[in-house]
């Protein structure tokens, strides 16, 4: 599996839990890639709500 190694800052997951969030504490560049996420998502909820039709 050393092959996939790379690839773990691709998941959401790593900045979450994956890189010794519980013996180092949460980095500022973690919560900074969480939170442009979260808020990316939101926006693309919010466009995506306004095309649909419920009126």
């Amino acid at each position: 599996m050393d092959w996939i190694r790379p690839a773990r800052h691709a998941s959401l997951f790593y900045y979450a839990v994956g890189d010794g969030q519980l013996e180092n504490g949460l980095s500022l560049s973690s919560v900074a890639v969480l939170l442009a996420v979260a808020l990316a998502l939101f926006a693309a909820n919010v466009l995506a709500f306004d095309r649909l039709d419920v009126h």
